[in-house]
């Protein structure tokens, strides 16, 4: 938005001096902040009432699922808390499998390199001694 903001000013700084266009750059830039701190105000609280909307429909949602599994809304924030730390053990053992698998697909990759030379080599040496 900055960027379709400031180049409006493209064609009447191009033939300005350095530092003319420099000051007429800063205004836009001082102009635009200003628009955007003068309508901050509102897009923080339109955020506000979304985030609301979505806190209160993820409740609605959880007390829901409860209700279906006839169980205990603290035995589900259990549940959450378990695969939390579940996630944590593994989060270290993922990255490095992650590193291991990226390595094992470099390698099958130079693998496959290296087949499709000598395949490209052989067939090239068959057609020139059939030719």
């Amino acid at each position: 938005m900055v960027n379709s903001y400031l180049s409006r000013c493209g064609l009447t700084t191009k033939y300005m001096t350095k530092s003319a266009r420099n000051d007429m750059l800063t205004i836009h830039a001082i102009g635009w902040n200003k628009r955007k701190q003068d309508g901050l105000h509102l897009a923080l609280s339109c955020r506000y009432v979304k985030t609301l909307q979505k806190a209160e429909a993820a409740s609605q949602k959880l007390r829901d699922l409860c209700s279906d599994l006839d169980c205990p809304e603290d035995m589900v924030h259990q549940w959450v808390e378990d695969v939390r730390q579940w996630a944590k053990a593994e989060g270290s053992r993922k990255n490095c499998d992650y590193r291991l698998g990226r390595v094992a697909a470099n390698n099958a990759g130079r693998e496959a390199i290296r087949i499709r030379e000598t395949f490209t080599s052989y067939f090239c040496r068959r057609d020139r001694l059939v030719a």
